[in-house]
Parts: structure tokens; C-alpha cells; sequence
């Protein structure tokens, strides 16, 4: 299938502003959700529509026998341990320490794809990860040590949040699901929440307080976020670097913080505007490296 040369850009930029705005949506839902609830029904309805967009469009609803052997361990890491720790890592942790620690992915994608997918890790790549890095740590600056009820517990659940899905997303790459993306992705969601729904049964107390803002709150990560997010990000894995696709991911915590000011009127710091600056600078790395090799090829 041909596709416009535009897609993956436009894609990239969708899967950045729907997790941008997904921290500031959070942050709200836990108001009226148990974490582990609220993440296992947001990826359940997020699986349920997709997969009735594949009957609609596909008119089916299983992908292909070799690619469902995939769905238990894709599930397991890119559903149950990617948002059960992320909405679990901020309950022990402050906030600025899961937010670092939660943005890694980039750095763990970059590894894992050097040793499982045979990516190389230019000089571009390294640039984009010390700036990424970098602006992370600046951002969250004066959260890191406040407020933690167990430091050690929202740490370790903040990186294997990180760590999960990126080892989901060498899933998506190796495998490679084609026109079987849509069922993929759908049943991966499904029993991850499934996952993530009877660890909450086990574990939890207390219920949702089932009002219209948590609703319009549910629907946005359900649908928004979670099943189209999810889509675009796994269509860009088969068509691009798993390493090269992942310093745009550095990009979330900068837009988040300006979401934060647009949505509920907070006001960065001077030393989150130069986080913000740093991340820029890296994913512009990332990003001209490949042009400035074409360059000098014609030269």
C-alpha cells in the first residue's frame, strides 16, 4: 500500500499529543478510580472498540493463527505492566521521580532494538538520548525527592513501566502484524486489561464514583489515547527504527507540562522552559541526523 509521505509525521505528532494530554487526563481520573481499575477499564473499552472496527471494516475479528501466539506476552507487557505500573508508580513515588523514571522508554527502546533488532546507535541517536535525558531531569527538578511514601517501590514500578513497553514495542517490530494490526492491537488490549482487572479484584478497595467528568474523562483515554494512540504508534514501529521512532517519545513530558499550563492554568518554572528547550534541541538531533547523512553522500 502506498503511503503519503506524510503519514509517518503526522502520525508521530498524533501518538505525542495524545500521550501529552493523557498525564493531565490522569491526574484527574484518579480522583474518581482505584489506579488499577481505572487503567484495566480504560485498555478494555480501548480493546472493544478496536476490535469492533475490525468485524466493521475487516469483517472479521481474529488475526492470524502464528500472530495470535503473540497476543498473551504483547498483552502482558505493552497492557498489564506498561499502565498498571504507570498508574500505580505515582501512589509510592512523587510525581517528578515516576514522571523521570516513566519517560525512559526511549532510552530502554534504544538498547533493546541495538540487541534484539540489530538497530545501530549513531551519533545522532546518543545526542537525542543525553538531551532527552537531560530535559527530563530539568522538568521534574524539584519533585524528585518530595512527597514519597515508598521511593524505592514508585521507582522500581516507574521503570518497568518504561521497561515494558518497550520490550512491547520490539514485540510489534519483530513480528511485524500487517493488514492483522487491528485485531493485534485489540486483543492485546483486552487481555492485558483482563489482567489488570483481576489484580484489582485481589488487591483494591473501593469503587468508581461514576460521574459525568469521570465518564468524558474514561472515554477520552479509552478512545483518544489508548486504541488510537496505540494503532499509530505500532503502525510507525513496522515502517521506521524502533530507536530512531522513540526520541520523539521524549517529546511527552515537554508537551505535557504545556498542556498543564493550557488545561488547569500552571506556570513552569524557569528551569522547566529550559527542559523543555533541552528535549527540543535532542529530538532535533535525532531528527536531522538522517538528512545531514544524505547531504553528505551528495557531497
Amino acid at each position: 500500500m502506498n503511503v503519503s509521505p506524510i503519514s509517518t509525521p503526522l502520525a508521530v505528532g498524533f501518538v505525542v499529543v495524545a500521550a501529552s494530554l493523557c498525564f493531565v487526563q490522569i491526574k484527574e481520573g484518579l480522583d474518581y478510580a482505584p489506579p488499577l481499575l481505572f487503567a484495566a477499564l480504560r485498555t478494555l473499552l480501548a480493546g472493544i472498540v478496536i476490535l469492533t472496527a475490525t468485524v466493521l471494516l475487516q469483517g472479521r475479528v481474529f488475526p492470524a493463527p502464528l500472530r495470535f501466539a503473540w497476543i498473551v506476552p504483547l498483552g502482558l507487557f505493552a497492557t498489564t505492566l506498561t499502565f498498571g505500573s504507570m498508574f500505580l508508580a505515582p501512589v509510592f513515588a512523587s510525581a517528578g521521580l515516576a514522571s523521570v523514571l516513566g519517560n525512559l522508554q526511549p532510552l530502554v527502546l534504544l538498547v533493546l532494538a541495538a540487541f534484539f533488532l540489530n538497530e545501530r546507535i549513531t551519533r545522532g541517536k546518543l545526542t537525542a538520548l543525553f538531551l532527552g535525558v537531560g530535559g527530563i531531569l530539568f522538568l521534574f527538578w524539584n519533585q524528585l525527592g518530595s512527597g514519597a511514601a515508598d521511593a524505592f517501590t514508585g521507582a522500581s514500578l516507574a521503570l518497568v513501566s518504561s521497561t515494558s513497553a518497550a520490550v512491547g514495542s520490539v514485540i510489534v517490530k519483530r513480528m511485524q502484524p500487517g493488514r492483522d494490526l487491528l485485531p493485534v492491537v485489540g486483543w492485546q488490549l483486552i487481555f492485558g486489561s483482563m489482567v489488570l482487572l483481576g489484580i484489582s479484584l485481589l488487591w483494591e478497595t473501593g469503587g468508581i464514583v461514576w460521574t459525568f467528568a469521570f465518564i468524558r474523562i474514561l472515554f477520552f483515554l479509552s478512545f483518544f489515547e489508548t486504541a488510537l494512540g496505540t494503532l499509530a504508534w505500532f503502525w510507525l514501529l513496522q515502517r521506521n527504527e524502533a530507536g530512531r521512532l522513540g526520541q520523539a517519545l521524549f517529546l511527552i513530558p515537554a508537551l505535557g507540562v504545556v498542556f498543564a499550563v493550557v488545561l488547569r492554568g500552571e506556570s513552569p518554572a524557569v528551569y522547566q522552559w529550559i527542559g523543555m528547550g533541552v528535549i527540543l534541541a535532542g529530538v532535533a538531533a535525532a531528527g536531522l541526523e538522517p538528512m545531514m547523512k544524505k547531504q553528505a553522500l551528495r557531497v
